[in-house]
């Protein structure tokens, strides 16, 4: 009877170190499965800033080439211009420009 209460203990012993195992594995899972999320969070992050800065990019490119396109302009009508008078409307347009652009930057 000894022996047979010797058996079963041990099988208990044995199958209470297998859970315990288990139970320590799956630990390390869950562990590795929050560090994931976390991992897919800050990518998701990542990315809409990056799709930010995309526009942002391509409205400032945008706007450049608008610029410079006045400035080439603004210079073909300097070139063009025969009088003082005629430079000094482009340039009082040059300026009156400039505070537009500042204006709407201002608010």
């Amino acid at each position: 009877m000894e022996i047979v209460m010797g058996v079963i203990g041990a099988v208990f012993a044995i199958l209470l170190t297998l859970l315990g195992i288990e139970k320590r594995k799956n630990k390390k899972k869950d562990v590795k499965i929050l560090e994931q999320e976390q991992q897919i969070v800050q990518q998701k992050k990542q990315t809409e800033i990056y799709k930010i800065n995309q526009e942002h990019f391509t409205e400032a490119s945008e706007a450049m080439e608008e610029i410079e396109e006045d400035h080439k302009q603004f210079e073909k009508g300097i070139e063009e211009a025969e009088t003082d008078e005629e430079i000094i409307s482009i340039a009082n347009d040059i300026v009156a420009d400039f505070n537009r652009v500042s204006d709407r930057s201002s608010e």
